[in-house]
């Protein structure tokens, strides 16, 4: 089973009066946001498609520089498996999904500030990539990257639901939506 499906979303996730954040912290940084800010199509689909929105999280990847951080999400919630993801902005980027040496030091960073699993790149072989601007059906629980690779802003736009499906069952429960299987 792929870690990243194309999915048939023909809107954006934000409102159309929606500013990104510019921080220039020279630095990725996460900003996080409630439902107030996503467009009435993604609302829309949101409550057709029976998932329960949580929060919508922005990416700002300040571009060439950044290390690969290969790690999994959600460690204050392990039953998040599933994220749908947009790449928004001029950047050139790639997303990666790794195998990780069972033997791997395992680094939890500060849960409060970055709810992550990272491990030592070192210990991991790629399995997949994808340069998909998205919408993708993304999975978080499995470890990943997302690296920007030229030096325009990068927006990573990832809305997460308080659904509690697996990586397997969230590709079920969507699969209408999946273009290619």
């Amino acid at each position: 089973m792929k870690n990243c499906y194309n999915l048939s979303l023909d809107f954006m996730p934000l409102r159309e009066d929606f500013t990104f954040p510019v921080s220039n912290l020279g630095k990725r940084v996460l900003h996080v946001y409630d439902k107030t800010v996503l467009s009435a199509p993604c609302k829309a689909w949101i409550r057709e498609s029976g998932l329960k929105f949580q929060k919508l999280f922005i990416f700002e990847d300040p571009g060439i520089g950044n290390i690969r951080i290969v790690h999994i999400d959600g460690v204050e919630n392990r039953s998040k498996k599933f994220a749908i993801n947009w790449n928004i902005g001029n950047g050139k980027f790639i997303m990666e999904w790794f195998d990780v040496n069972p033997a791997s030091t395992v680094i939890t960073l500060d849960p409060d500030k970055h709810p992550y699993d990272v491990f030592n790149e070192s210990d991991t072989i790629l399995i997949e990539s994808s340069a998909s601007v998205g919408p993708v059906l993304f999975n978080t629980s499995s470890p990943h990257s997302v690296m920007n690779l030229d030096n325009n802003i990068r927006y990573g736009v990832t809305l997460r639901f308080f659904n509690e499906l697996s990586w397997e069952e969230s590709v079920i429960f969507l699969s209408k939506y999946i273009i290619e299987k």
